[in-house]
């Protein structure tokens, strides 16, 4: 079974509102991509997901299997 491609668009319209940046800089006049509202429930769990994931990103990298990992930029920037 495959994911629709409404849950992709629906990722995407709420990467690109993540933390309300995008809003700010429309009303900054500074509108790059214009993005639809999404549901405020849905919108409040994609942040705190990636919120907790960047809390760990630390932890991930002082970890004893991180100590092996000789390039880490790629972590940083997969993270």
């Amino acid at each position: 079974m495959s994911t629709p491609p409404e849950v992709f668009d629906e990722l995407l319209q709420e990467s690109l509102n993540l933390w309300w940046i995008n809003d700010a800089l429309t009303a900054a006049g500074i509108g790059i991509v214009h993005t639809r509202p999404c549901h405020p429930v849905s919108e409040a769990l994609f942040n705190f997901v990636v919120a907790w994931a960047m809390l760990l990103v630390p932890v991930m990298l002082t970890d004893g299997a991180a100590q092996k990992v000789k390039n880490k930029v790629r972590w940083y920037c997969c993270c």
